[in-house]
């Protein structure tokens, strides 16, 4: 059979600003090849169901309406996005208690009941996602969570993705733990929750250890326990809640950290044979920033780094946020309406650059800063995203062996990085009822194997190539 080859060339037009008080006028132009790798060895699908989001526990006993089968336009906005995981957690998990009961008047909204769980299976049931369900380790009552994990399996029934127990055990010294409280100590705890568990519902799949970032942790723990999950689930933000420098530009630099992050768990999972999701994630911790969170920049941030996940083969990502959260891809505006953030766009533009593809490597050579290129397959179409988080227009010249049937391509844009609304995908916004159609797919005709392709400074764009 005949392998597919695409080389992309990358012409760079570089607006050259003034340096030191000289005067450096005209554009420079910079040629970068980038070339995509389609007969490589496929090595990584992304799996249907890898977006995601990640909500406090707490979302269900403060705001009983949010996630709720009468949220005709959040389950809409949803499903937009194709399957994908819900995951329930957060601090808020590791401090509200299960009761076992209905609802009642007198109780308090650390109090989980019956009617919560109820409520929103009804609201899963019609999305069509799955769940992770975080369980209070706060407390340490192995009998009361499994009491809990038995009745959220049975209403949930095959929605129910995992259950995690705790919530950043690594963390703990500072809040529900004394200061010396160690990685043996969870690790002890966990287990005892984890037998119960297993005792009543032998079959139930069990994630851990929902790490805020210790990589010391993850692997002491998969070394103890990676036999008893098959999942293991991490955290990660860019940036600190209390640090002042960061804004919007910073969430766009090349971060070393992440990268590094990534590749070792990576590393820990395929040692161990399992896989990992990150299952709390966003901009920056403690509910995010106002001109940073909430605006354009994030979604370039947040497309950037599903596809850095895709790449070190993580299965997944659940963006942190609530109704009315700073960093949330879906809040509640002033009238109660469910209403897109940017990093909601973003996750429109991976799931269309990204759904049913096999990964393949893109190579950019030389490197130009803030841009990145990735690609997949899927059958005889490849599906090339062009990310542009520099200040630069960026000319791509896309070179092929053989002249396609068709291209097309989906742009992410806003009017500027720092707009909180206007932002578009495909020229096209999230309607009122929660819908979202593709608006434009501009169209290219190859001329001699080659398609030259635009994308402005601070956009991102889908390219989808079709061989017949």
């Amino acid at each position: 059979m005949k392998k597919l080859h695409f080389i992309i060339v990358v012409l760079l037009f570089i607006r050259t600003p003034v340096v030191l008080g000289l005067d450096i006028k005209g554009e420079k132009e910079v040629p970068v090849t980038v070339t995509v790798l389609s007969d490589y060895r496929l090595h990584t699908i992304i799996p249907s169901d890898f977006l995601g989001f990640s909500y406090e526990m707490s979302q269900l006993t403060d705001n009983s309406r949010y996630l709720h089968p009468d949220n005709l336009v959040l389950i809409q906005m949803m499903k937009n996005l194709g399957n994908g995981v819900l995951r329930l957690g957060g601090n808020s998990s590791d401090k509200i208690s299960w009761t076992g009961m209905p609802r009642i008047d007198y109780m308090r909204k650390d109090s989980l009941t019956t009617t919560d769980v109820d409520t929103f299976s009804k609201f899963v049931d019609l999305t069509g996602w799955k769940v992770i369900w975080g369980l209070n380790l706060g407390e340490n009552n192995p009998e009361k969570n499994s009491d809990e994990a038995v009745y959220v399996a049975k209403r949930l029934k095959n929605a129910l993705y995992a259950l995690q127990i705790g919530n950043e055990p690594d963390l703990y010294y500072k809040h529900l733990r004394p200061v010396n409280y160690a990685i043996s100590d969870y690790e002890k705890e966990w287990f005892l929750h984890y037998t119960k568990i297993k005792e009543r519902l032998p079959d139930i799949t069990i994630a851990g250890p929902a790490v805020a970032g210790d990589i010391r942790w993850f692997e002491s723990f998969l070394n103890s326990y990676s036999s008893r999950i098959s999942l293991m689930t991490g955290h990660h933000y860019n940036s600190p809640g209390k640090n002042a420098t960061v804004n919007w530009k910073t969430i766009l630099e090349p971060d070393n950290h992440l990268s590094g992050y990534l590749q070792v768990l990576n590393f820990l999972c395929q040692k161990h044979g399992i896989t990992y999701r990150m299952a709390e994630c966003n901009t920056v911790s403690q509910g995010g920033k106002i001109g940073v969170s909430n605006v354009f920049a994030s979604a370039l941030w947040a497309l950037d780094y599903m596809w850095s996940v895709a790449l070190n083969n993580g299965v997944g990502v659940n963006f942190h946020g609530g109704s009315v959260s700073k960093y949330a891809p879906i809040v509640v505006d002033e009238k109660g309406i469910p209403t897109p953030r940017p990093i909601y766009y973003a996750m429109l533009a991976f799931k269309y650059g990204s759904e049913g593809g096999n990964i393949v490597p893109s190579v950019i050579s030389p490197s130009v800063p803030n841009s990145s290129v990735y690609a997949c397959v899927n059958g005889k179409t490849l599906k090339v995203t062009l990310l542009n988080k520099s200040e630069d227009d960026i000319s791509f010249t896309v070179r092929l062996n053989d002249t396609p049937a068709s291209v097309q391509l989906l742009r992410l844009t806003a009017p500027s990085p720092i707009s909180s609304s206007g932002i578009r995908f495909a020229d096209a916004e999230v309607e009122a009822d929660g819908s979202f159609q593709l608006n434009m797919r501009e169209k290219y005709q190859p001329q001699n194997e080659y398609v030259k392709v635009s994308v402005p400074a601070m956009s991102a764009a889908v390219m989808i190539i079709d061989k017949e």
